[in-house]
């Protein structure tokens, strides 16, 4: 595949995302989409990029297919950034954060019942990890939630990160 058919493919699945979900959404979420897009297909131009991109855009809405929704807060945007995804590990927090330098995550899952310690301590793990994979120094604290709360209502998480 060539670099200019990579990116004209790129650029026809975000235009196909923002058309049918962009309207009544703030620019700025679409901005943020786009940029966090565009860093991922640095991951390079093969098919498999162009499928792991497509499928993240048709999860940027809420619907019955989204388990995780994220919600960024504290960045330079000045408005809580959303995103959602089926799993944290099709999300890549270290970039995202490059852009947008959120101090705050609130996370809800809809397909859990509840927030077990265990949960939590697993979604800091992971995070932790993405962080770490680009050479961040982050120490995560739980803001607000708690164990034993609904997992559709949010839990935050609050990220002191050093470059």
């Amino acid at each position: 595949m060539t670099k200019t058919k990579f990116h004209s493919i790129i650029k026809s699945h975000v235009e196909k995302w923002e058309n049918a979900y962009g309207n009544g959404s703030s620019s700025i979420q679409i901005d943020f989409i786009k940029r966090y897009v565009a860093y991922r297909s640095l991951s390079g131009e093969s098919q498999d990029t162009l499928d792991r991109i497509e499928k993240f855009l048709s999860y940027q809405t809420k619907d019955e297919r989204t388990e995780i929704e994220l919600v960024f807060q504290g960045g330079h945007s000045g408005i809580p950034l959303c995103v959602y995804v089926n799993s944290l590990q099709e999300f890549d927090f270290a970039d995202s954060w490059e852009e947008e330098r959120y101090e705050i995550i609130s996370i809800s899952n809809n397909k859990w019942k509840t927030w077990t310690q265990k949960r939590i301590d697993k979604i800091i793990e992971d995070i932790r990890d993405d962080f770490e994979y680009d050479d961040y120094e982050v120490e995560i604290e739980l803001e607000s939630g708690e164990v034993g709360q609904p997992a559709s209502e949010p839990i935050s998480l609050y990220l002191d990160i050093e470059e």
